[in-house]
């Protein structure tokens, strides 16, 4: 990736961008993005060029100029757990469902409330007047991103049966996205693998996407570890300790893309957590995190509507107002 990619990227957003040469004031426009760590969001569209072609989304012509945002102003530790931490982009960006059980129209309708609001992940750089991002490689890229929150949920809560379904999300697509990223250990590792012929098999079987409940537990959580170290190492490539020695001196995180953004905001979440929690409330049930321990999760009705249920089924008796 070019030294300035995501800068240039910003600037033939920008409606200024019209000239072969970059001015002085394009410099001093590209500097205050470099240094503040500012990332572009406009409005965008779903260009589908035809049956030949891939769905891109682009920037629409007539949209408000290009907005520069700091996304780490939005972020919201996850031992807060409240609504502001479930708002944060991180947050959004995992909860998209674009399985394909659901229309390519929905899908695409929620992929455009995404970058609406926080601009384009930043995976193909610039090519065009206007940057664009495949439809496809987004679908991806989020789904590969929400497949790494729930194995590592599997793994911290040490079920084995959830882990495994969520490993054969990782064949396929999946696989594919993470192989120019495994370091030599893995191979290695993997080449000992290959020598064994029951473990062959089961590597077979994960490939295939029918990894099997009954499969050695060494296997799993070799597999399992390499895969989470690698995707969160994938996600975070670039992302680098920087500071600004203008007056106050301060310190930031350099990311190159909002997808590394959202890995690094994920990666801050598992700094700042004391333990990972279930709730009790059968109903919910949803995984949450805070530093107390609480039986319901937060942001929510959860503890009024466990509380009525106890009331109601006679474990519980109402409690007396103050005064008698």
């Amino acid at each position: 990736m070019p030294k300035y990619s995501k800068l240039v990227y910003c600037l033939m957003l920008s409606d200024e961008y019209n000239k072969a040469v970059v001015t002085d004031k394009h410099r001093r426009f590209i500097y205050q993005v470099q240094a503040e760590q500012l990332w572009p969001r406009s409005r965008y569209r779903i260009y589908q060029p035809g049956t030949q072609g891939q769905d891109l989304l682009i920037k629409r012509q007539d949209s408000a100029p290009v907005d520069l945002y700091q996304p780490f102003e939005f972020y919201a530790s996850a031992t807060n757990q409240d609504r502001e931490w479930q708002q944060s982009p991180h947050r959004q960006f995992d909860a998209l469902d674009l399985s394909d059980n659901i229309s390519a129209d929905k899908r695409n309708e929620r992929i455009l409330s995404f970058v609406n609001e926080w601009g384009l992940l930043g995976l193909s750089g610039y090519s065009s007047r206007y940057s664009d991002e495949l439809v496809m490689e987004f679908k991806n890229e989020q789904r590969l991103y929400h497949s790494l929150l729930v194995l590592a949920k599997a793994v911290q809560f040490k079920k084995t049966d959830s882990a495994i379904q969520a490993l054969n999300e990782f064949s396929g697509i999946h696989w594919q996205m993470l192989q120019p990223s495994f370091d030599d250990n893995f191979y290695i590792q993997l080449a000992e693998i290959e020598r064994d012929s029951y473990l062959q098999n089961c590597l077979r079987q994960w490939k295939a996407g029918e990894l099997k409940q009954n499969t050695k537990k060494s296997f799993i959580d070799w597999l399992t570890g390499s895969i989470l170290e690698t995707t969160l190492r994938r996600g975070l490539t670039g992302v680098q300790l920087s500071a600004a020695f203008n007056q106050p001196i301060r310190t930031y995180w350099s990311f190159p893309s909002l997808l590394a953004a959202l890995y690094l905001m994920y990666w801050l979440d598992l700094e700042r957590i004391k333990d990972w929690q279930t709730c009790e409330h059968k109903p919910c049930g949803n995984y949450f995190i805070s530093e107390r321990r609480l039986k319901y999760c937060l942001g929510g009705n959860c503890a009024k509507n466990a509380a009525q249920a106890r009331y109601a089924r006679g474990e519980t008796k109402p409690r007396a107002k103050k005064g008698r």
